[in-house]
């Protein structure tokens, strides 16, 4: 494996549990704050910890896995695209409201941050792991 494969693992197992950790604490909020709060945002909130969840587990498997099938790695692509997508999305939205001095939600802008960061080393991993593995080994 090449000189960039190990941290970029490490790297992205982190990240897999960060999200993870976001994940169960949305979940937390679900069942303990949001129906006295904010009743109505529990199936945004459901489906944001479920994706969160899902990502995790999905790089999680990626990251751990020898053999990786083609299916999986492109899911990751795909769903790390959205990941970053978001994460600039939100966070860009988050420093425009707090410029035009509206109300900001620290929660969305770290979640935001975290997913984006996830999104990028899990794209570098995919991506970059099997094309400088190939280039290092001299395989097409």
């Amino acid at each position: 494996m090449d000189r960039f494969a190990v941290p970029l693992r490490v790297l992205l197992i982190a990240a897999s549990c960060s999200t993870a950790l976001v994940a169960a604490w949305l979940w937390y909020a679900l069942t303990f704050i949001l129906p006295t709060v904010n009743p109505s945002s529990i199936p945004l909130w459901r489906t944001v910890a479920t994706l969160f969840l899902s990502y995790s587990a999905l790089s999680l498997l990626y990251a751990l896995k020898e053999s990786r099938a083609l299916w999986l790695r492109i899911v990751i692509i795909v769903m790390s695209i959205a990941a970053i997508s978001f994460g600039i999305h939100s966070s860009a939205r988050m420093i425009a409201d707090e410029k035009a001095g509206g109300h900001v939600e620290g929660y969305i802008f770290l979640m935001a941050v975290l997913l984006g960061g996830h999104g990028l080393v899990a794209i570098l991993y995919a991506i970059g792991v099997p094309r400088l593995v190939r280039d290092h080994t001299g395989h097409t």
